[in-house]
Order: structure tokens, then sequence, then C-alpha cells
């Protein structure tokens, strides 16, 4: 019987360079156990728009985008035990999702501006009809 999917994903503020891999890496907790995530620079740098000097500052400069691809990762069973490794390819197919939804999800909450009322429509009727009445009636003395 397969295990069942995650619910809950949240993230410790620790991050270290793991030496051995070569990557960030940082804990998540995922329905209340930990997991251990790393990310490749190579993952890092196609998340940031400009990467930081090292990789330790594009993941603090980029950690909340970090965290999205590693809870959308989790959600979908890729934790291998205690561990998720996310790779380049994982964040440009991330990259890519978002991009595809972005459009849609800012089309479905903006909102019709009002129409442009033409300037002579903030006069209120009455008093276009008082200013013709007095335009078109003779006055005395003329």
């Amino acid at each position: 019987m397969a295990s069942p999917r995650p619910q809950r994903v949240s993230f410790f503020p620790y991050s270290e360079w793991d030496a051995d891999r070569e990557a960030v890496a940082f804990i998540a907790l995922v329905d209340g156990q930990r997991a251990r995530c790393i990310i490749t620079p190579a993952a890092l740098s196609a998340l940031a728009s400009s990467p930081a000097s090292t990789s330790l500052e594009t993941y603090s400069d980029h950690r909340d985008a970090v965290e999205k691809l590693a809870t959308a990762l989790i959600l979908e069973g890729r934790l291998d035990g205690r561990e998720l490794m996310i790779h380049a390819a994982d964040a440009t197919r991330w990259l890519a999702l978002q991009a595809e939804q972005a459009p849609l999800s800012a089309a479905e909450a903006q909102v019709e501006p009002p129409a442009q009322l033409p300037p002579e429509s903030l006069i209120e009727p009455d008093s276009l009809t008082e200013t013709a009445t007095a335009d078109s009636s003779p006055t005395p003395g003329s």
C-alpha cells in the first residue's frame, strides 16, 4: 500500500552549505516529520533572476520561491525517504508552470474598470434643461 500524500509542509529558517553534495541544504517539516531538502546551485540559478555571489546568499534572497518549489515537489510525492533533491530541471519545470498559471490567475482577479463617462454626463439632467431654457428664452428688455 502506497503511503498517503503529505498534507502539511513548513520550513525551518535554517540552511547550510553541504560540501559533500556541493548544494544548499535546508529542513522541511512534512506532516510533523523532518525532511532534509537539497537544492543544487544550478537549480538556485534557474530560480534567481540575479544570482548572488554564493549559493547560500542566492538561497537566502530567493527563499520564498525555493520553499514554494520544495513544497510542490513534496506534495507530488518526490520525497525519497526523508530527503528531497531539487535539480535545475525541477526549477525550470516549476517556473514554466508558474508562468502558465500567472496570466490566468491575474485575469481572474482583474476587475473591469468602470466605463469612462463623457464630461457632459456628469451634469444633472435638470440643470441641462434649465440652462437650455435660460439660453433660449428672450431676455427682458432686448
